[in-house]
């Protein structure tokens, strides 16, 4: 094994080194060859593969590996050498037996980015008409590699959190979607990682910003006792069968943007049916029913078909799923298929070669 470069410089770019790995094979031939190089202070390590052509039964394969820009300077010695033939049979040699791939790579030393602090602009917005650009600004010292991403975790007025990524000269816009509940949104932690891969990270408290407006809290809401399957009975036996579930919803302020239908096949088989009701526009469905067609194919299994569950979405994000045991009803919660059902897989008489 030989490199065809004893240095590589990482500072301004990526680079690649080629390793050439001699070898030689009994009868199958080699199908590839890999090779990892590993820095003896870090233990980063970089690796390559590079697969032959007809199974050759000696020669030489060369492998190239990448190193990023900004790696970790230093030697970098050879972990392991494996080489596999066409009948998967695998020889793996220890790196301190091929001291001639040693590699040194010059780059500029990373450090830990040191993050202070961030700050939200503006302070007071509202999301009723629409949605609302926010800019943030890090407070950070970069190191010399300099920054690659940051992201700063908030704390919602509902209880939830998020994160906001983003770094260009230490700021990035983000959108806060219409509807976002209302009240304030705090800091709780901030993270940057630089080019090179080091994380520096600071626990954070206070107010960002407060958002002013009436805003989305809870999720859509399907009515207990509304939901209904029409007709309640399907004949699958000469062709396909579609019938209509109907439910009555509320949503939030954001309102209903759909819901997803799921039913239960009967035991033994794999078969699936669902349906997903009409898409709203946002705050156009509030309250009131909706529905959608379970189409039943033809010959599909026979027997009782329970509702599994509802699922429904608003249109600011929020979802839950309502099961079939939340929603109370007098009638049964199913849909009966009868039929004929095809009841066996395909048979496989033979086959030949053309």
């Amino acid at each position: 094994v030989s490199r065809r470069t004893a240095s590589l410089d990482v500072t301004a770019s990526t680079a690649t080194v080629v390793i050439a790995i001699s070898f030689t094979d009994d009868i199958s031939g080699l199908a590839y060859c890999s090779i990892s190089l590993r820095n003896s202070v870090t233990g980063t390590s970089y690796s390559g593969s590079q697969s032959t052509s007809g199974g050759p039964l000696s020669g030489t394969v060369t492998v190239s590996i990448a190193f990023p820009q900004y790696a970790p300077p230093g030697t970098y010695v050879p972990y392991t050498v494996v080489c596999v033939d066409l009948v998967g049979r695998t020889n793996s040699t220890p790196g301190a037996m091929l001291t001639s791939a040693q590699l040194a790579v010059t780059s500029v030393q990373d450090a830990m980015p040191v993050v202070t602090g961030v700050a939200v602009s503006p302070t007071t917005l509202q999301t009723l008409g629409g949605s609302a650009q926010l800019t943030v600004v890090w407070s950070v010292t970069a190191p010399p590699t300099g920054i690659n991403y940051c992201y700063v975790l908030i704390g919602a007025p509902d209880g939830t959190a998020f994160s906001i990524y983003g770094y260009t000269g230490n700021t990035t816009t983000y959108t806060l979607a219409r509807y976002s509940p209302q009240g304030v949104y705090t800091a709780q932690s901030a993270q940057c990682v630089s080019k090179g891969g080091a994380s520096g990270s600071v626990g954070l408290s206070g107010v960002l910003f407060t958002q002013t407006s009436a805003g989305d809290i809870n999720a859509p809401a399907v009515l207990p006792g509304s939901v209904s399957f029409f007709p309640p009975t399907l004949d699958t036996s000469q062709s396909g069968a579609s019938a209509f579930v109907n439910f009555s919803v509320t949503a939030d302020i954001s309102g209903l943007l759909y819901c997803n239908v799921y039913m239960i096949a009967p035991p033994g088989t794999t078969q699936s049916v669902a349906c997903t009701t009409p898409t709203n526009a946002a705050g156009a469905f509030l309250m009131g029913w909706t529905q959608c067609t379970l189409n039943f194919p033809a010959f599909c299994a026979a027997g009782n078909w329970p509702l599994n569950y509802i699922n429904c979405r608003d249109t600011y994000g929020k979802a839950v799923s309502i099961y079939r045991s939340e929603l109370q009803t007098a009638a049964p919660l199913a849909i009966t298929v009868t039929g004929m059902p095809d009841t066996l897989p395909p048979a496989i008489a033979g086959a030949t070669s053309r």
